[in-house]
């Protein structure tokens, strides 16, 4: 949890993601040796909430940066970066920075999880295994064919349908896409291989520095700014919800929506022309 550098914010998320892996490698290990108790600390284990000291918590606030949605102008600068590039993974994180933004999509329905298959697991034969992991997959060229997504989301099983061909960033970077790569995962490295969440950071960050984003737009930035963009256009909060996959809207008003001074704006304005109003009927 020591900051980076002198004077730096203490870093909570990657303490709590230490603790978080260390404690699963260690219950999956007793479990695996059989040692009374691991198998059900390793069920609870998803459940747990790691609570940070308040002195802590509250110099972590101060000192990070304050949440930034991307915006349109980011999203497009960072697919004709990837674009430009001329490579198969760099056109996967254009099209992955796309589905995200446009679709509002989260990281993980857009590029899939590597995980370890459940213990007696059945793994399909058309599997994409790497040594003892696999790909829960993400989005795959199959999947819009048609120019119609029907997605059903990892984390709630929230589902939605999209017509694709109706969201030109994602368009773009899908008609760079040569017709010999328009299969299996929608997101790979040079092989054609689903990537990984730490891969798909990293190359994510190389394009957008090259693109002039700024570092505190981060690629998990795109869903929200999505969102906070639809916001603004004037859609319904209940229909920006059900875009975002969301069973609750109060998850979207309060995660994922924003504060932009364009709001504000759009605001007084209505309020000031109310005012007119009132004032020419007098």
């Amino acid at each position: 949890m020591e900051p980076a550098t002198p004077g730096g914010a203490p870093r909570v998320r990657l303490a709590k993601s230490c603790v978080r892996e260390m404690l699963s490698i260690l219950v999956r290990y007793g479990a695996e040796l059989g040692l009374p108790g691991c198998l059900e600390l390793h069920q609870v284990h998803g459940l747990m909430v790691l609570t940070v000291p308040e002195d802590i918590r509250r110099a972590w606030k101060a000192a990070r940066p304050k949440k930034t949605g991307m915006r349109y102008e980011h999203a497009a600068a960072i697919v004709v970066e990837g674009l430009k590039r001329g490579t198969r993974r760099h056109r996967s994180v254009a099209l992955g920075v796309a589905a995200q933004f446009e679709l509002t999509m989260r990281q993980a329905d857009v590029i899939g999880v590597w995980e370890k298959p459940g213990q007696g697991e059945v793994v399909e034969p058309s599997a994409i295994i790497r040594r003892r992991w696999i790909w829960r997959p993400g989005l795959r060229f199959e999947d819009f064919a048609a120019g119609q997504l029907d997605l059903e989301t990892m984390k709630n099983a929230g589902r939605a349908v999209f017509d694709v061909t109706a969201y030109p960033l994602f368009q773009q970077a899908l008609a760079a896409v040569p017709a010999m790569e328009r299969y299996g995962p929608l997101v790979t490295d040079e092989g054609g291989s689903p990537v990984s969440r730490r891969y798909y950071w990293d190359l994510y960050r190389d394009v957008a520095d090259a693109a002039g984003v700024p570092r505190n737009v981060w690629n998990m930035h795109a869903r929200h700014g999505g969102a906070s963009e639809a916001q603004q256009a004037g859609v319904a909060l209940q229909d920006i919800a059900e875009h975002a996959q969301h069973a609750d809207i109060n998850t979207t008003r309060k995660h994922y929506i924003i504060p932009s001074v364009e709001t504000s704006r759009r605001v007084a304005k209505q309020r000031v022309a109310h005012r007119q109003t009132k004032v020419d009927k007098g």
